[in-house]
Formats: structure tokens, sequence, C-alpha cells
């Protein structure tokens, strides 16, 4: 059977042609790209929705012809309408047509006795697609807290974490979503959007919820919680850092009962970037944990440093195959977090987490550990590993590590690095990086004198 086969039994079956419908998603690629803007008029009581499929339209990806449901919920008085949170509400569901006659952008206009309170785009989720929806942040508000679809929720957790209206309100509608809302994921999302405000209200909230959100069900929430506290780092929000770095620092002190938030907190207080967060986290890194789940946050925190001599500790867990099989593979993970923000390091240390690497995927007896090894180099841009990642690859008897290793070797060959350019901005970064740590030592000195 072929696709034209499962075309024409659907046909058949339906009684509908279907020529369109595969023509747009499946002989051709992408999906669309919607971007909606809502206003209201309300002298003639009358809504507008613009609609316009933003995806690059050429040869392969079309503009789609899809049909679109719609779904307003209005106040059923003007009493209601007055009030935030009223439950006297009606839906009203209508379906338009998108990209008809190869038509971007479109818009929709909707007669309604009165504006409505939340207005949901696919509330169902049928389409394939992403979605960018521009609505008053009171509209979000009230999605987040009334609307019964996790999804839809979860959709207005995210938006109002990049709105900027109304920003006290909106902040407070967060902070009741993360403590009170009936699904995990729902929380995340609203911990994650807190974590997008970036500001001492924000943190306060988290490191709050952090505290009450003690027992076991709530262990998905506290991680997220623990990963967007280390986005206050130092030295551009050096208190707000120091905060949060203490929080989790207290945290991996006294433990938690899923080693997934501990993970998360390490990963998290190397993001941090205070002045002692590596010895803090090297203080943790013989602790005990399943299958080595804390020492990947740690290690993964160490490489978020930014510190040279984090490179020498991950690597000495590389050289040899006498250790422990698991730490090997967490700083093989940790190794991988440090190729993907080389700009961090200087050029020297950068080297030498490359040859711990090359000895990892020459060397390791361990699938895994060859395989991530391979990335880093992949992503780390230094040719002169080329001829190790083919030669392996050639009697590789494991075909992921194998893959891994022919595709860093095939990046690092075909990728233009513009090396004098490349090899100025790592000049000027190293400089910066030099003077960014004599400040800290001098802060650190300042400090000492103080206490």
């Amino acid at each position: 059977m072929i696709t034209a086969d499962l075309e024409r039994t659907f046909e058949e079956v339906t009684g509908r042609s279907l020529a369109q419908f595969f023509q747009q998603w499946v002989y051709q690629g992408g999906y669309p790209a919607f971007e909606v803007h809502y206003s209201w008029d309300s002298e003639h009581a009358m809504l507008k929705l613009n609609i316009k499929q933003t995806q690059k339209v050429d040869d392969l990806t079309p503009c789609f012809i899809t049909p679109i449901d719609l779904a307003f919920t209005v106040p059923t008085s003007d009493e209601a309408a007055k009030d935030e949170h009223t439950s006297e509400t009606r839906t009203v569901r209508m379906r338009v047509i998108s990209g008809e006659d190869g038509q971007v952008e479109q818009s929709f206009y909707v007669s309604l006795e009165r504006e409505p309170l939340m207005i949901r785009f696919d509330p169902d989720g049928h389409l394939l697609k992403t979605l960018k929806f521009e609505r008053p942040a009171r509209m979000l508000r009230y999605q987040l807290a009334h609307d019964a679809d996790v999804l839809g929720r979860i959709e207005a957790a995210e938006a109002l974490g990049g709105s900027a209206g109304e920003e006290r309100q909106s902040v407070d509608a967060l902070k009741t979503a993360l403590l009170q809302d009936t699904f995990w994921g729902v929380r995340v999302a609203a911990t994650h959007a807190l974590g997008n405000k970036g500001n001492e209200q924000a943190q306060a909230i988290l490191l709050s919820a952090l505290s009450e959100l003690s027992e076991p069900q709530f262990s998905r929430v506290r991680a997220a919680i623990c990963t967007v506290l280390g986005k206050y780092q130092a030295p551009q929000q050096a208190e707000l850092a120091e905060r949060a770095a203490q929080v989790l620092y207290n945290m991996l002190e006294r433990g938690d009962i899923s080693y997934r938030v501990e993970s998360a907190a390490a990963e998290a207080l190397g993001k941090t970037r205070t002045v002692n967060c590596v010895d803090q986290l090297l203080k943790f890194i013989d602790h005990p944990s399943w299958n080595d789940v804390l020492q990947q946050g740690i290690c993964r925190g160490l490489a978020a440093t930014g510190e040279d001599r984090i490179v020498d500790t991950l690597a000495g867990y590389l050289y040899t195959t006498r250790e422990p099989l698991l730490r090997r593979f967490a700083a093989a993970i940790g190794m991988r977090t440090l190729a993907s923000k080389p700009y961090l390091y200087s050029e020297e240390a950068r080297q030498r987490a490359v040859t711990a690497l090359s000895t990892a995927v020459e060397h390791d007896t361990w699938e895994p550990i060859r395989a991530l090894a391979a990335q880093a180099l992949g992503s780390l841009d230094e040719k002169r590993v080329i001829g190790v990642l083919e030669r392996v690859a050639n009697y590789e008897t494991e075909t992921r590590a194998q893959r891994d290793m022919r595709l860093a070797a095939h990046k690092l060959r075909t990728v233009d690095k513009a090396d004098e350019q490349l090899k100025q901005l790592r000049k000027d970064l190293d400089e910066i990086r030099e003077e960014n740590r004599k400040l800290r030592e001098q802060v650190g000195g300042l400090e000492a004198r103080l206490k």
C-alpha cells in the first residue's frame, strides 16, 4: 500500500475529497505559524480578529487552507461583565477558514452582545501549529483562573510571563496559579512565567512557594522553581543571585525526597555564578544518589559557572575508566553543557576540555559516554579532532555512538568558523572574563574586611 491508496480509501469511506488535505499536510512540508491580533469596538459591539500565517510560503511549505475553531466566553449581563472573576458566562463557538485563495492574512468580525472575557484559538488543539496571540492581560488572567482546559491555562500562564501590561495583577494571578492550580503542569508554567519576570517580587514568590510546596506530590513543581532560580545570575543581579544561591545551597544541604529536585537545585546553583558556587557544588559531588542523578546536576551546574578550574575537575573523571561508570557519565554530561557555552571559558580551558573529550571518545568502555563526548566535540569547533572522530567511528560497534561521531566530524569539517573574527572575539571575551575575575576577587576581599 502507498499513500495514494490510503487517500483513496479515506475518500471512499467519508465520501469527501481529501486531495487538498493530503497535498498540504502529507506531500508538502512545514506547518502554519499563526499570529493573531484582537480588538474590540465597544460602540458597535463588534470583535475583530486578524489572523496571519507567518511561515515562509514557498514550493515546500504552502499557505495552509484549514478550518479554525474559535471560542468566545461572554458575560451574560452587564453586571457580570464588571466582575473579572465572574462565572455568569456563556460560550460562543464558531469556525472560520484560514488561507482561502492563498490569503496569508485575513480579518474576521464577530458581533457579540458584550466584550468577551476569554478567547480560545483552536481550543481543542486539533491543529499542528505555532501560535502568537496578542490579548489584553485581563483576558489572560481570566483564562488562567477559569479555563477548564489545562492546555488553555498553560497557554495563559506562558503568555502572562511575556506580558508587560498590568504587571502587579499579572504577577498575583501567576502566584495564585503556582500555589493553587489543580494540575502540576499549570503550576510549572506559572513558575517559568514568574522566572521570565526576573524581578525581586517574582523571586520572593518563588522562594515562598519552594518552602510551602514541600509535599512529595509537588516534586516537579519544586524542581521547576529551582531551575528558574538559576536565572538570577551574578554580576547582573548580584543581590538576587546571592539570595537564590543561598536557598539552593540550603536545599542541597538538607536534601529533598526527590533526586530530581536536588539535581535541579545543583544545576541552578552553578548558573547563579556566585563567588562560592563551585566550592559549594564540589562539597556534594560524592553525596550518594540513585544513578548519580544528583551528580549529573552538579556537573551541569559546574559547567555553567564559567570558571576554568572546573574543566580539570570534569576531565579528571574522563581520563581513566577506573572512575565509576555513572560518575564518568555525569562528567560527560557536564562537558556537553560546557561545549554549549564555550564563550564562558578561556581558550586554554577549552583546549583542555577537547583533549579530555578526545580521550573519552577513544578509550571509554561505555557507549553512552563515547556518544556524549562526540556530541560535545561537535560543538567546540576544534578541527584537530576530526581525525580522531573519523578513525574511532570506523571501528565503533554501537550505532548511536558511531552516528554521533560521524555527525560531529561532518559538522567540524563543513562549518566555516570565520577563524580570524572568531579568534578575536574569543580574545576579547577572555579579557572581559579576566577583568570580571579580578573584580570578583576585589569584592570578596571587601566583604571579608567588612565581616
